[in-house]
């Protein structure tokens, strides 16, 4: 997967997965890691729902530290 690849899944708010995908790509443009360990960072072993501003935040930079890893 490519960088075009995460950010055509970031397309759109319709999906579910739409946050996970805007959020991965946020750490994809941050760390400069591959598209699949940016989507792979911010996984959500919960069930999806939607994350409050501070919750993906929170994420984000947990995803951040575990790429930089």
């Amino acid at each position: 997967m490519d960088k075009s690849a995460v950010a055509h899944r970031a397309d759109g708010t319709d999906r579910p997965d739409w946050q996970a995908s805007r959020l991965a790509e946020l750490v994809l443009h941050l760390t400069g890691c591959t598209a699949e360990e940016a989507l792979s960072a911010v996984a959500d072993p919960e069930p999806s729902r939607r994350l409050s501003n501070d919750e993906a935040l929170e994420r984000v930079a947990r995803a951040i530290v575990a790429v930089r890893k």
